[in-house]
């Protein structure tokens, strides 16, 4: 079980900065949108 452990994690991680990325990037174009309104 331990050993599965940090794959779950490694997963779990990247799943979270994408997520995150993503985020980020709606933010901005929102941003950017809201400016040439």
């Amino acid at each position: 079980m331990a050993l599965s452990q940090p794959n779950h994690l490694g997963q779990f991680v990247n799943l979270t900065n994408t997520i995150f990325h993503l985020g980020v990037i709606i933010f901005k174009i929102g941003k950017i949108s809201k400016v040439s309104l």
